[in-house]
């Protein structure tokens, strides 16, 4: 992975009808984030940790707190140095114990537009469409 690919997430709690951007502290990638990368990022855009370690690469995390039960929604932006960019909507569930479950994510490998993706997760969380396009411009 090179600078020719910039990959940004954006955090989105559901609150009543609306798309709440929740927060975090910024620290350094350590080998404890390895298994989050590949399974949060790596599996929904195609790169992986050993990627990293074979290009030119920086990663920061943003830890999130979040208090149970919520929906969540996690934006992540694909920019290509000289092409489009992507989006990818992944929706997670976190359960009052805090166990967390994937309820949709619209990685790669599937064959959805955009729009469909957004009219999927605007049905999943109960938001208005329009408040998820908002938020990937």
């Amino acid at each position: 992975m090179s600078n020719d690919l910039t990959v940004t997430t954006a955090l989105f709690k559901v609150e009543g009808k609306n798309l709440v951007r929740l927060y975090g502290t910024s620290r350094e990638f350590t080998e404890e984030d390895f298994i989050d990368f590949d399974r949060d990022i790596g599996a929904v855009v195609g790169i992986s940790v050993n990627d990293l370690f074979h290009g030119d690469s920086s990663v920061r995390v943003e830890e999130v707190v979040v208090q149970p039960p919520a929906k969540l929604l996690k934006v992540v932006k694909v920019e290509e140095k000289y092409g489009k960019t992507r989006f990818y909507l992944i929706v997670t569930e976190v359960s009052a114990t805090g166990e967390e479950r994937v309820l949709y994510s619209n990685h790669r490998s599937l064959m959805v537009t955009l729009n469909k993706s957004v009219e999927d997760v605007s049905k999943i969380l109960g938001v208005n469409e329009d408040s998820i396009w908002d938020l990937l411009k």
